[in-house]
């Protein structure tokens, strides 16, 4: 299994923009998910799109952290 990210910059932001992201779960199952966020300023206008793929591995990642979800 793999994870993964991509990030597409469309339009620049400015320093004096607000930007807003929302972010979506197009998929979730048992040991993999894959997500959108959608970043607009203030005129609604699209600056950055993002997919992130994840999976879930068996184990701790860290000692003594076996308990963690």
């Amino acid at each position: 299994m793999r994870a993964g990210a991509r990030i597409d910059f469309l339009k620049s932001a400015k320093l004096e923009d607000v930007l807003t992201a929302t972010a979506q779960v197009v998929h979730q199952g048992k040991r993999t998910g894959v997500y959108d966020v959608q970043v607009v300023n203030q005129l609604g206008q699209v600056v950055a799109e993002f997919r992130g793929n994840s999976a879930t591995i068996g184990g701790a990642l860290v000692a003594g952290d076996e308990g963690a979800s």
